[in-house]
């Protein structure tokens, strides 16, 4: 899970600077309840169990989290 993670938060977070979205890296954190989520310290927690997701699903949880870099709730403006 860590290299697929890696690999896609890289690449994510390369698009994610071009709007002004700057993470502080990412970790793996088991999570009852959630693929993903984003400290306010700006890291990514992404949950282990994410990997059996096709690949889009994944791509679409880093990007949804590091939205939240910038947005912190989900609010017109996250969108």
């Amino acid at each position: 899970a860590e290299a697929v993670f890696g690999d896609v938060f890289e690449g994510c977070a390369a698009l994610a600077e071009r709007h002004d979205i700057a993470a502080d890296g990412f970790q793996i954190r088991k999570m009852p309840n959630r693929w993903g989520s984003c400290t306010a310290e700006r890291r990514v927690l992404l949950n282990p169990e994410l990997i059996v997701a096709p690949l889009p699903c994944i791509e679409y949880v880093v990007v949804h989290e590091l939205a939240h870099v910038k947005h912190h709730n989900h609010s017109a403006d996250f969108y």
